[in-house]
């Protein structure tokens, strides 16, 4: 949630309240302790720019008629909501405000449930990577008899690295996040994806999840390919950066309810440091590494901004 404004008025604070409940922009009014102002909060942060414009214009005329109109408008709205509720369930729980933004941020995202989908049908149709071919348009180059040793040699030829790119196929930049190699590779990628894009996409929108993953895909895609050469697939970059994303908004912007175990973070990180050793045999290292650099970056970005803005 958001704080749009605030009322030393209780009056206006719930009229407006129930102004931008009825315009569907979803928000609540919090008192403060000593009772002489009240705070309007915006719960969706993709109406807080709508949120914001609206207060503007109601401090300018806030005796207007639509305003007191629409407010009681929301509140029949509301008691026929809670009418019908009332005769679902004889039950009642209560909840914090809280326990409610984690109840949602639990749903999984349209979007996350897409990628989930496209990843486990390109694991089917590749029989879990061993048909290359039938997958091949998804590698971010077909030219996949270089060798991690040869990378470096060829990137510094006089040669196009990515041949298929600079022909137009620039899907091939994200794609190779499709593509698994086994059962624990696909497994453990979807978890994460699920349950990291998931609180990102219900928390940010979409578009603005859509966007993050956009970004970190090609960056992580590309900086193992700078190493290793064009013989690699996985999520584990994109969820390295939803990782990074959500562990610094947590750090730095607790208030914004994104946030993580602490012992998830050691997990993720020593699962990183690990992989770098060598152990557990081929591993897109790189691609977490700029993935996490991605995500890290954005979040710690996001949340300078909020808390900068609330300094």
């Amino acid at each position: 949630m958001r704080p749009i404004g605030e009322f030393n008025n209780e009056e206006r604070a719930s009229t407006f309240s129930g102004y931008l409940n009825y315009k569907g922009i979803s928000c609540e009014v919090e008192e403060d302790d000593e009772g002489k102002s009240w705070t309007i909060w915006a719960h969706n942060e993709e109406t807080l720019a709508k949120a914001i414009a609206e207060i503007h214009e109601f401090r300018q005329k806030p005796d207007a008629s639509k305003y007191a109109e629409l407010a009681r408008e929301a509140q029949k709205q509301e008691k026929k909501e809670r009418k019908i509720e009332e005769n679902k369930t004889s039950r009642w729980r209560e909840e914090s405000l809280r326990d409610r933004w984690q109840d949602r941020n639990r749903k999984p995202g349209v979007m996350t449930m897409a990628l989930i989908i496209i990843c486990v049908a390109t694991c089917f149709v590749s029989k879990m990577g061993e048909n290359t071919d039938a997958v091949s348009f998804l590698y971010i180059s077909e030219l996949v008899h270089i060798t991690a040793s040869e990378v470096p040699v060829y990137l510094s030829a006089d040669q196009n690295p990515l041949p298929e790119v600079m022909e137009g196929q620039v899907w091939r930049l994200i794609t190779p996040v499709f593509l698994h190699f086994g059962f624990l590779h696909i497994i453990f990628n979807m978890f994460w994806l699920h349950d990291l894009g998931s609180l990102i996409e219900n928390r940010r929108g979409t578009r603005y999840f859509v966007a993050f993953i956009l970004l970190a895909a090609i960056i992580s895609n590309i900086a193992q390919y700078c190493v290793s050469g064009p013989s690699f697939g996985g999520m584990s970059g994109v969820v390295y950066g939803l990782f990074g994303y959500v562990w610094m908004k947590g750090k730095f912007d607790p208030g914004d309810g994104i946030e993580m175990n602490p012992s998830t973070v050691i997990i993720m990180l020593g699962w990183f440091v690990l992989c770098f050793t060598g152990i557990f045999g081929h591993v897109a290292n790189w691609a977490h590494a700029g993935g996490l650099a991605v995500g890290t970056l954005w979040g710690y970005a996001s949340a300078m901004q909020w808390t900068g803005n609330r300094g």
